[in-house]
């Protein structure tokens, strides 16, 4: 098992910042969003702190971002998948299926 993990360690790093770039731009979109919308208000109502508003926003939008990351990490049968999908020699899912196999196959006792 040791072995095929660190197999599927760089894959794994890869996934994972991967996922956390996707997240980041989806909330700082989102923060975008909102952003827009304070520097609107702001130009109706008067807002003395409309920018560390803003920057709190963002702030908020990374934090989320990395916490869901790390909440929703890719797991080993998740990137043993992703490592058949890309075309391997050898099929990791079945390795990791067969390794992480509960009961081993059970000699019976004959008589």
């Amino acid at each position: 098992m040791g072995k095929l993990q660190t197999l599927l360690a760089p894959l794994k790093r890869k996934l994972f910042w991967e996922g956390f770039l996707q997240r980041l731009v989806k909330f700082w979109l989102a923060a975008s969003v909102v952003g827009l919308a304070v520097v609107l208000l702001s130009k109706i109502i008067f807002m003395p702190n409309a920018d560390r508003l803003l920057v709190g926003v963002f702030a908020i939008a990374f934090l989320l971002s990395v916490g869901f990351t790390i909440a929703k990490r890719p797991k080993l049968q998740e990137t043993a998948a992703m490592a058949d999908a890309l075309g391997g020699k050898e099929r990791m899912i079945t390795a990791l299926e067969l390794l992480q196999k509960k009961n081993p196959l059970k000699w019976r006792n004959w008589p």
